[in-house]
């Protein structure tokens, strides 16, 4: 029995002793297959050379990049940054092998910096280092020489943006991509055959609408000789971007009509406040600093004005006109003495025909009611809602002397009837009028009544023409 358990044992331990020794002479197997692989594709190769078989071959890179994501538009420098992935793919002759001498292995990682590379570059870059490609320094090679090489890139090229519909715009921006040193007899680029993918990630502020690559070419002459001329070729990926203007409609459209709505609201408030003119410079104000943020958006020099930036300045120009207005307005109306009428043509016009079609009514002084304490309205002929002074009699010019001596015989009138009664102008004025004498006012009161109803009239017009003119303009840029 001990000798059975012996033998078995010892049949265990030379079946394991065996399995190490298979393993142990597969694995060096391997390993040695590639290093003599890595050895004798090494041997003898130059990466300064262009791996074609004879000197004449054109060698064919098929380029495919996706871009990941939009770093970076700045619209002042007008440059585009993004970062995404380049799969570059082309046949090195001096990078095959036969499979069935290294194990069957058909593909192998080789360092970029052992093997020749294209010089692809960004022909319209706007960064002063030649390349763009910032890792993944391994390629891919099979037995057949064909190479894939996936760097990863971050781009920052050169882009013409169109801002004449900012916020609410489309930029198309390109990235040449081709070879530095090669022309077309060298090196030919090629488009995918597959059809390229867009962005990997959407972007909050743009959206993707179009992705697409053509092939172009471009001549070069060497030197003075004319007849020389090199004909390289590129590829040329364009981005089609539409703009998500939410944020800047609410950030800088809304103010801008805004303002033009407040503009309109200074011909509201009543022609003796004082107020309107801070609100016309607070405007004012306001669309400045609105501009100062759309032109940091503005590169420096633009082809066409934006209509966004055509806006606010129409606002601005509104505005000031406000103020011009305000200031026309407030000297029709404050001032204390007048020793003039309207001119005859101004209360002609203002006065008569456009009174009546701005629907404004005469108030004030121009409503003078007679009150007879002995006597019934009906006795005396007058209605109690009767002016003394009529549209006519207004038109006419006042007699100064008559008018004058008037005057200050009423007026020393109501001074005795004042100091009379001793309880202030109304009851004086009510004592006047008990005694048959009439309620008028003075002809500097008069005056002034008729400047201020004119300040009322150019109000009415002005807010009428501006909200005309506002409503057009709006509709003309903002429709766009």
């Amino acid at each position: 029995m001990a000798t059975r358990i012996t033998l078995l044992l010892l049949m265990l331990y030379l079946s394991c002793t065996e399995c190490q020794n298979n393993c142990s002479t597969t694995i060096p197997s391997l390993i040695s297959h590639e290093r003599d692989l890595m050895r004798c594709l090494n041997a003898g190769y130059d990466k300064a050379i262009r791996p074609v078989a004879k000197s004449t071959d054109t060698l064919n890179v098929t380029i495919n990049m996706m871009l990941l994501q939009i770093l970076k538009l700045d619209e002042h420098d007008q440059t585009l940054e993004a970062n995404g992935w380049m799969q570059l793919k082309w046949t090195d002759s001096q990078l095959k092998w036969d499979k069935s001498q290294y194990n069957n292995i058909d593909h192998i990682n080789i360092p970029t910096d052992r093997i020749w590379t294209p010089d692809i570059v960004l022909l319209n870059t706007a960064e002063r280092k030649e390349s763009f490609v910032i890792g993944h320094k391994h390629a891919t090679v099979d037995y057949n020489g064909n190479v894939i090489w996936v760097p990863h890139m971050r781009l920052k090229a050169y882009c013409k943006f169109d801002l004449h519909r900012f916020p609410f715009d489309t930029q198309d921006c390109k990235f040449l991509i081709g070879s530095w040193t090669y022309d077309k007899t060298k090196m030919e680029v090629h488009e995918p055959s597959e059809t390229i993918r867009k962005f990997a990630w959407d972007t909050r502020e743009w959206d993707i609408t179009e992705y697409y690559v053509t092939h172009k070419t471009y001549s070069f002459t060497r030197g003075s000789v004319v007849s020389a001329v090199d004909t390289y070729p590129y590829l040329m990926y364009t981005l089609v971007m539409e703009r998500q203007g939410v944020f800047y409609g609410t950030v800088l459209v809304a103010p801008a009509v805004l303002m033009a709505v407040l503009i309109l609201c200074t011909f509201i408030i009543p022609p003796e406040c004082n107020e309107r003119i801070g609100l016309g410079v607070g405007i004012v104000i306001t669309l400045t600093l609105v501009m100062t943020v759309v032109d940091d958006y503005m590169p420096t020099e633009i082809s066409e004005m934006p209509l966004l930036f055509m806006y606010i300045l129409f606002d601005l120009i509104m505005a000031t006109l406000s103020i011009v207005v305000s200031v026309i307005v407030l000297n029709c109306s404050q001032r204390s003495v007048r020793k003039e009428r309207v001119p005859v043509f101004i209360r002609k016009v203002l006065l008569g025909k456009v009174k009546a079609m701005c629907c404004i009514r005469q108030t004030g002084y121009n409503t003078i009611t007679l009150v007879d304490s002995g006597h019934s309205t009906e006795a005396s002929g007058l209605r109690a809602s009767e002016s003394i002074m009529t549209e006519q009699e207004l038109e006419m010019p006042l007699p100064k002397s008559q008018t004058m001596a008037l005057d200050r015989v009423l007026d020393d009138i109501r001074m005795y009837l004042r100091d009379l009664s001793g309880r202030g102008p109304s009851n004086g004025n009510q004592a006047a009028s008990s005694m048959g004498i009439p309620n008028m006012p003075s002809h500097q009161e008069l005056l002034l009544e008729e400047w201020r109803l004119l300040a009322l009239v150019i109000d009415r017009v002005m807010f009428w023409l501006f909200l005309v003119i506002t409503v057009i303009v709006s509709l003309a840029i903002l429709s766009h």
